[in-house]
């Protein structure tokens, strides 16, 4: 099967990153190195690894940006991406609610608040 990637996350060091910057390619890696290194064998596919102490699984969701990477495990994927939804529909709203003036930051979050309460959820 011919698989896309989105990017490359490595534990370890990545060279001629100006070279992968303009291919637009995405990469995370420890450090930068002008060093070639030396090759440790060809690896293997789809075995589980540790990195951080964060075990990574083939099929886990890798999520990464500037501040950093994170894994989601494959068995709870669809339950993390629907808990970012719901916080990202809270988010425009408080933004909309800001923007039309009606409220400041402080009362809406008091009002979620409030509203996650009266729901059963947990407030924090």
């Amino acid at each position: 099967r011919n698989k896309e990637l989105a990017g490359l996350v490595v534990d370890g060091a990545v060279r001629d990153t100006a070279t992968i910057r303009k291919l637009g390619f995405q990469v995370w890696s420890r450090m930068v190195t002008s060093h070639a290194g030396d090759p440790n064998g060809l690896g293997e596919i789809n075995q589980p690894i540790v990195i951080s102490g964060q075990r990574v699984c083939a099929g886990d969701w890798i999520l990464a940006d500037d501040d950093g990477v994170m894994v989601i495990p494959r068995a709870r994927a669809v339950e993390m991406a629907n808990r970012a939804t719901d916080v990202l529909e809270a988010e425009n709203r408080i933004r909309q609610e800001i923007r039309e003036g009606n409220s400041t930051l402080a009362q809406v979050v008091n009002l979620l608040r409030w509203e996650k309460k009266g729901s059963g959820g947990d407030v924090g």
